[in-house]
């Protein structure tokens, strides 16, 4: 029972950074600009010309370099260090993550002899999203393949095998469903890291009784108020995963 708690604790915990859908991914074409052909010049005349205007050239335009993007103004940061609203924060927090197609993650753990665990995951289909996780360190190399609700494994490049997961009440619901019964409480440590701690109410996500079970994570999030940084204990083990290269190429092997 204590090694299942666990495990509903850690899937739980793993699907609030989960991306669920994208939009469209088709990068904007790069910029074009006509062809300019030199004008032809006057023919030689032997009548007198009229005394020509003097026009000054018009000066070249000036090319400058995009300035980075800057962080939002405060304004635009509706929370304040101390309680947040939760339902605006769900909200704000939802629209972000949903907005994500791929990303990366690299979860650490200070348990012994853990080896970081590398996350590559496509969510730009919102019906079957995929992902590739890898452990690779000292001991045997272990992927992980998960399409839709299946999930196959091998080691050391050995041949697919699919996994039978278990089976978690309330695992079947949305993203967006799981965080908003998942949340029950939030504290904005830090308004210049964008920290938060947030208070998980794993019976409530799970589809139980609200109350059962509560982990607190801390939360960064990006000026886009996308998750960039996790970090949970349990069990006296910190598990911390960072996400970045959103929207990038993501590459998924093929399983059977």
């Amino acid at each position: 029972m204590k090694m299942r708690n666990t495990v509903i604790a850690a899937l739980a915990v793993a699907a609030l950074g989960l991306s669920a859908c994208g939009g469209d991914a088709t990068p904007a074409p790069g910029n074009t600009s006509p062809a300019t052909t030199p004008a032809a010049a006057p023919a030689e005349s032997t009548q007198p010309a009229a005394p020509a205007e003097t026009t000054e050239p018009a000066p070249a335009e000036e090319t400058t370099e995009a300035a980075p993007a800057e962080a939002p103004a405060p304004a635009d940061f509706p929370f304040e260090e101390g309680p947040v609203d939760l339902s605006q924060f769900i909200e704000r927090y939802t629209a972000a993550q949903t907005s994500i197609k791929t990303s990366k993650s690299v979860q650490t753990s200070t348990a012994s002899l853990s080896t970081p665990m590398v996350t590559y995951t496509d969510a730009s289909d919102p019906n079957n999203i995929r992902s590739y996780s890898v452990i690779e360190g000292e001991g045997p190399k272990i992927e992980t393949v998960g399409v839709g609700d299946e999930a196959y494994m091998r080691t050391d490049g050995g041949a697919w095998e699919k996994q039978d997961l278990p089976d978690i009440p309330g695992m079947g619901m949305s993203q967006a469903e799981g965080i908003a019964k998942a949340i029950a409480e939030v504290e904005l440590v830090n308004k210049a890291d964008r920290q938060f701690k947030v208070m998980l109410d794993l019976g409530a996500a799970l589809g139980g009784e609200a109350g059962e079970a509560k982990i607190p994570t801390m939360m960064w999030l990006d000026e886009q108020f996308r998750l960039i940084k996790q970090e949970v204990e349990m069990m006296g083990v910190t598990s911390t995963t960072e996400y970045s290269n959103f929207d990038e190429p993501v590459d998924i092997p093929a399983v059977p």
